[in-house]
């Protein structure tokens, strides 16, 4: 018998052989398991099976749209110019103290007009300056303090730009306070022009405020996550796009 045939019959080798040959099959088996098993899937394919979660993962898509709707919620900012209260009360003040000057200046109507149109800052007509101009001293105070009490109220809503429904609303607001006085319905159109005149926006956007809101609002969104074991994908529904977002963060996707 040659030597190579001595060592094939020899026992020690065979059971060396049969131990080498036993641990490359439990190798084989140890890295199957190990190996993760990845899927080939599209969208709107039926699932044929449960699919779990191998680790923790975020749902980034749930997440991004739960931080979308707490944005939204954010209402836009504002900031009130009070200046423009103090502006508007004072042209109302210059306006009837330069009428009450008029009153008593040796002129013709003609030249009042173009005087006090010249020095007051409301833009007045040349009819409603006309019909301002006939009133005497007593009539201009009535006017002057009714309009004052009305300005002080109505100055105070919050009149945002580039909203007209807020503009609206301080309008007619003046407009309801003259027809409800006892004024005369010379006065109290007058009063109505020249408080419609001095309505302006003081309510204006913020837009850093606004942003800063935004961005603690989507901080304040804790991440979705789908814990390990999760079934991520049920048998028998639809493969949606939000699965094979997660399915790719888990490392199960073939394609």
């Amino acid at each position: 018998m040659s030597g190579i045939g001595k060592i094939l019959e020899n026992n020690n080798f065979k059971r060396l052989g049969t131990f080498i040959i036993t641990c490359l099959f439990i190798s084989g088996i140890i890295m199957t398991s190990l190996v993760t098993k990845k899927y080939d899937l599209q969208e709107g394919d039926i699932a044929q099976f449960d699919i779990k979660a191998i680790k923790e993962v975020t749902d980034k898509l749930n997440t991004e749209e739960k931080q979308k709707q707490k944005i939204q919620s954010v209402p836009l900012q504002y900031n009130k110019n009070l200046e423009i209260r103090k502006e508007a009360l004072e042209q109302i003040e210059n306006l009837f103290f330069q009428a009450n000057k008029l009153i008593e200046r040796d002129l013709n109507e003609k030249e009042k007009i173009e005087e006090l149109r010249k020095e007051a800052e409301i833009s007045l007509s040349e009819e409603e300056i006309k019909s301002l101009l006939t009133l005497d001293k007593a009539q201009l105070k009535v006017l002057h303090e009714n309009l004052i009490n009305i300005m002080n109220s109505v100055l105070d809503l919050d009149i945002r730009e580039d909203n007209p429904e807020d503009i609206r609303k301080a309008q007619d607001a003046i407009t309801v306070n003259f027809n409800s006085s006892k004024l005369s319905k010379v006065l109290r159109d007058l009063g109505i022009r020249i408080g419609i005149l001095e309505i302006k926006p003081n309510f204006f956007y913020d837009e850093e405020k606004t942003n800063e809101l935004k961005s603690e609002a989507k901080r304040s969104v804790d991440p979705i996550t789908i814990k390990k074991g999760q079934i991520v994908v049920k048998e028998g529904e639809p493969i949606t796009n939000r699965d094979l977002v997660i399915l790719s963060d888990l490392g199960l996707l073939d394609n």
